[in-house]
Parts: structure tokens; C-alpha cells; sequence
């Protein structure tokens, strides 16, 4: 973060340790940004937090396992929709199986290729317990 001037603005504690929130300006723009921990629950605790202190637009970024065999390790997806099986999605939106990523904010990532950065777009599963991935599940 020093190469971009960041500052921590604030520093949530949680039980696994502090967890720094940055600002940066890019382009302009002041952006904050922070690592939400492993898991959704401390991943949505963080969010409401950085939600209190103001902050109304966001992009996540992270990592994931596949059940495609003919995606790459580190092969970049843009996901489109999602399949919700843990507990937390059913706090912020209406009970249902899956959800829709916001259309504007897929149609803007296409700005990728425009870089010539390729992606494709996938749907994700979510889960807190990725051992219980059982064949049927993934059926």
C-alpha cells in the first residue's frame, strides 16, 4: 500500500487480530481498501462496519476453488450470478437458492478486455463448509 500513498484510516479488532482499513486516491477518487478475513461471516461484520464509516460503492476481489477442470489456477472469473448454501446471504437478501450480481457492475468489468486483461464470466457457490462438497451437492 505504499507504493500508492495509502493511510489507515481506522483499524477494526477483531478476535483473529486488527484488521487495517486504507485510503487511497486513484484518479481523484479517495478509495478504501481492506482485507474482509477468511469466511462470511467476518467478511459481512467488516463490510457493515466499513458501511458505517461511509463507504456505499465496493468490489470484492478474492480466490476460489473450481469445479471445471478446464479452468486454470489463477485464471480470472467475473462472477455473474451465485448459488447461495452458508448461512450469511440469507440476512441480506430474500430467501432464495441464487442471486444475480448487479448487472451494471459486470457489464463495467468488461472494461478488462479493453486492457486486454481476458476473464470469463462464472457463476460461484457459496459456502462455509467447502469440505461438504459432496458429488451430489455438486450435481
Amino acid at each position: 500500500m505504499a507504493e500508492h500513498n495509502a493511510t489507515v484510516i481506522s483499524v477494526r479488532r477483531w478476535e483473529d487480530g486488527p484488521h487495517p482499513i486504507y485510503e487511497l486516491t486513484h484518479h481523484g477518487r479517495q478509495l478504501a481498501c481492506f482485507h474482509p478475513g477468511v469466511g462470511a461471516p467476518m467478511a459481512t461484520g467488516l463490510l457493515d462496519e466499513v458501511i458505517a464509516l461511509g463507504c456505499r460503492k465496493f468490489m470484492v476481489c478474492g480466490g476460489c476453488g473450481v469445479l471445471e477442470t478446464d479452468i486454470a489456477v489463477g485464471e480470472l472469473i467475473v462472477v455473474a450470478a451465485a448459488v447461495c448454501d452458508e448461512g450469511v446471504s440469507y440476512h441480506y437478501l430474500p430467501p432464495g437458492r441464487g442471486v444475480a450480481a448487479n448487472a451494471a457492475g459486470v457489464q463495467a468489468l468488461a472494461a478488462l478486455r479493453n486492457r486486454g486483461i481476458p476473464y470469463r464470466l462464472g457463476k460461484t457457490w457459496t459456502t462455509d463448509a467447502p469440505y461438504r462438497e459432496t458429488a451430489h451437492k455438486i450435481a
